[in-house]
């Protein structure tokens, strides 16, 4: 069947007009929160037709990282010579030699080269690419979608007596997740997740101002007479080295689209990230696997 937005397939599953307006609003209330948050966007923008088999997860435990992902890249560049505070602007294949040109204009030469920066970089041209990508190639980075979730970290005063480690709020306008993080650092912490539309207004001043405040009285129904402050609050979008959160399958996705990344171009650029991974988009599992499986590919 034709892909089309997940609001649209709930309109063309359930009779509507069956329904009462008050239960209308509820369903899609809880569809967009779900679109929100894992997706990072909106109903309008997800796939129907893949969303629900990206969604089941991988085995194993859910592991947190309380002092970042840091730890794994530190265990894992272990012995290699990586060059830092480099900015790549532009990547020359013409030649059977790759080249690699920094913003300083210094050039790096290999037989191949494998890009591992997030879809948000090559959706903005961040990186200039001599030749042109293929149409397959930049098709692909412009068709996959691309993600906004944000998180706020707030710490109590006092500790916090709450029975569920999540819950999911519902506000008008918008919803957001609420993790009691307590245990992991080992002080009264909640994390506070939102995403989509409401995570992008996190980067408007007044807007997020409005958000902020609606968090705010949550946590103080949540926790009465426990003082509380904001510690952290992320900003991807406006992040220059990622542009946003993580990728989702878009109306109209593909699989070939991942498929393609994988691929490269001319056996010489290669593709990994969470981005080039159908299976586990958006996840870090996803990335780390595409980067296993691309390194075994160009050292058989």
């Amino acid at each position: 069947m034709n892909d089309i937005a997940l609001d649209s397939l709930n309109k063309t599953l359930i009779n509507f007009n069956a329904l009462s307006d008050n239960l209308k609003s509820y369903l899609f209330s809880y569809y967009e929160a779900l679109a929100n948050d894992p997706f990072g966007t909106t109903l309008t923008e997800l796939s129907a037709r893949y969303m629900w088999e990206m969604d089941e997860g991988m085995d194993g435990d859910e592991v947190i990282f309380p002092y970042g992902y840091t730890q794994i890249i530190d265990v894992i560049s272990e012995g290699l010579n990586i060059q830092l505070d480099t900015e790549i602007s532009k990547i020359d294949y013409t030649k059977d030699t790759v080249e690699v040109i920094d913003k300083f204009n210094n050039r790096y030469y290999a037989p191949k080269v494998i890009l591992s920066v997030p879809l948000g970089v090559l959706k903005k041209n961040r990186i200039k690419f001599s030749p042109s990508l293929p149409d397959s190639t930049q098709h692909a980075i412009d068709a996959i979608g691309f993600g906004s979730f944000n998180k706020v970290f707030v710490e109590f005063e006092n500790p916090l007596d709450i029975n569920n480690d999540c819950l999911l709020c519902f506000d008008t306008n918008f919803s957001f997740n609420v993790f009691n993080v307590s245990k992991l650092y080992k002080k009264p912490t909640l994390l506070v997740t939102l995403g989509g539309l409401v995570s992008q207004r996190l980067n408007n001043e007044e807007q997020s101002e409005n958000i902020l405040n609606t968090i705010n009285k949550f946590l103080h129904m949540l926790s009465p007479n426990n003082q509380f402050k904001i510690i952290s609050i992320t900003h991807w979008d406006d992040e220059p080295f990622s542009l946003g959160a993580y990728s989702f399958p878009a109306v109209e996705h593909e699989e070939e689209y991942c498929i393609t990344l994988q691929n490269g171009v001319d056996n010489k650029l290669f593709f990994i990230g969470e981005h080039c991974s159908h299976a586990f988009m958006g996840t870090v599992h996803g990335a780390y696997i595409t980067g296993v499986e691309c390194a075994q590919k160009i050292t058989r």
